[in-house]
């Protein structure tokens, strides 16, 4: 269905005015900028869910004690693991 020219007019100026009060809302509704960031961040957890364990393991192998540097790197994949279970979980209730 084809708009007449005083209803493009209308639409070019709504389009206009959004874009120049709110350009947070134009920008959300880019769908390939939206789509680039959906891939970017499911490559982040994969990553996170692969790297995690093995600064995890490799944190516990070097740990001589309660306060050491293994120590401090086992808990820095932990944390790691912990932020890529949170970024899954809250994407999958997006859906």
């Amino acid at each position: 269905m084809t708009l007449s020219k005083d209803e493009q007019g209308r639409l070019d100026e709504i389009e206009s005015c959004t874009r120049s009060t709110d350009p947070v809302f134009v920008a959300s509704l880019d769908l390939p900028a939206a789509q680039r960031r959906r891939r970017q961040q499911v490559l982040l957890v994969q990553c996170g869910f692969w790297i995690g364990p093995l600064i995890l393991i490799i944190g516990a192998g070097a740990a001589n004690g309660m306060i050491s540097i293994g120590t401090f790197v086992g808990c820095y994949g932990f944390i790691i693991i912990v932020c890529a279970t949170v970024t899954a979980l809250r994407d999958r209730s997006r859906r």
